[in-house]
């Protein structure tokens, strides 16, 4: 009996030991070694970084210059792409990035139509400089929040920019604008501060120390 229980005992030791390098092999490791562990950002961390943009963004919308602002603000939220995947340790690619948020705002009809006519609305002599404006403001600010939460959300699943769904974030996006247009209003204000104190959305600093629009 105690030869059998013995033997047990070894054959459960040895399939422990085996299940055990099977797991460090699935997460590249040897015996020993520590698996390491990526911490993820917080929901503040994320929110902050997020609403940093979406007033630099404003912030370029106000500048009353038609076509400008709309090659800002996907420069601005290509930038804002670059600090989120820093602060997900995700690798950056600048080409994937553009592609990414030009896909999501022309992929949303209302939103990229929508920030084309308040775009034109600018080169219309003054009803349509401030209409514009104040459209293509709250616009920017919006898209700017929708695109940051859902690459947020991606990020946070374990993805990265090189295996997006296009179709999924798209659907996120319409839903997150609407959210963004609330936070927009409420950031008008610290956006015309910005402006006021002769900054522009490219000059907003991340407190992530991650990429910072210059």
């Amino acid at each position: 009996m105690e030869s059998t229980s013995e033997t047990t005992e070894e054959t459960e030791e040895t399939m422990a030991a085996a299940a055990r390098k099977a797991v460090e092999a699935e997460a590249g490791t040897n015996e020993g070694e520590e698996v390491a562990v990526v911490e993820l950002p917080s929901e503040a961390e994320i929110e902050s970084l997020i609403k940093t943009f979406v007033i630099g963004s404003m912030a370029v919308a106000l500048v009353p210059v038609p076509a400008f602002d709309a090659a800002a603000i996907v420069a601005l939220q290509v930038k804002m792409v670059h600090s989120l995947t820093n602060l997900y340790g995700v690798s950056f690619n600048d080409k994937l990035a553009q592609r990414l948020i030009v896909s999501l705002i022309g992929g949303v009809a209302p939103v990229a139509l929508g920030l084309s006519a308040a775009s034109l609305a600018k080169s219309i002599p003054f009803v349509g400089t401030l209409g514009g404006t104040a459209g293509m403001v709250l616009l920017a600010g919006a898209a700017t929040y929708a695109s940051g939460k859902v690459l947020s959300a991606h990020l946070d699943r374990g993805g990265d920019l090189t295996d997006v769904e296009m179709s999924a974030l798209r659907a996120g996006f319409r839903e997150q604008f609407q959210k963004g247009k609330e936070v927009a209003k409420a950031s008008l204000s610290r956006a015309k501060d910005l402006v006021a104190s002769g900054k522009k959305g490219f000059d907003v600093e991340v407190d992530t120390g991650a990429a910072q629009p210059a």
